[in-house]
C-alpha cells in the first residue's frame, strides 16, 4: 500500500527537526506554484520528487479508470468495491459537497453547481448597463 506522503499537495504532516526548517518547508510548499517547487524538490529532496513523479505518471496511467470508478460510485451510491474504496469515496464526495457548498457561498460562477430550474440571468435584480467608451464616440483606435 502506497503511502500518502507520495501525492504532490503533501503539506505539514511530517514534524522537521527544528522550527526553522518547518516554517522554511510551509513557506516553499504554500506560497510558491507547483511547477516551481517541483523544481526545487528535484534538486534539494531527490526522493521525494521520484514519489510525485510516479504519482503523476500513475494518476495519467489510471485517470480513465478512476473516472470510471467515480461515475459509477456516483450513478449507484450503493456500489461495494472494498471496504477502503468505499469508505474513502465517502470521504472525497463529502470534501467535494464542503468545497462546492463554499463555492456557492462565494458566488464563484465557475462552483460547478446546477442550476435548479432557473439560470443565473433570472437570480440579477437589475439589468448590467451596457458599455459605452468613456472617450467618446469619436476616440479612435490605433493597432
Amino acid at each position: 500500500m502506497d503511502n500518502d506522503s507520495d501525492i504532490p499537495t503533501e503539506t505539514a504532516t511530517v514534524a522537521p527537526t527544528s522550527t526553522s526548517e518547518y516554517i522554511d518547508r510551509i513557506t516553499l510548499e504554500l506560497l510558491i506554484n507547483k511547477n516551481q517547487y517541483n523544481k526545487y524538490l528535484a534538486s534539494a529532496n531527490p526522493e521525494k520528487h521520484k514519489r510525485i513523479v510516479e504519482f503523476s505518471e500513475k494518476l495519467a496511467k489510471y485517470s480513465d479508470k478512476i473516472l470510471s470508478l467515480t461515475e459509477e460510485y456516483c450513478s449507484n451510491p450503493k456500489t461495494q468495491k472494498t471496504t477502503e474504496m468505499d469508505e474513502t469515496f465517502v470521504t472525497f464526495a463529502k470534501t467535494c459537497f464542503r468545497y462546492f457548498e463554499m463555492k456557492e457561498l462565494e458566488g464563484d460562477p465557475d462552483s460547478y453547481q446546477e442550476s435548479s430550474g432557473k439560470d443565473r440571468d433570472e437570480d440579477v435584480l437589475f439589468e448590467p448597463a451596457p458599455m459605452r467608451s468613456f472617450w467618446g464616440k469619436g476616440a479612435t483606435k490605433k493597432y
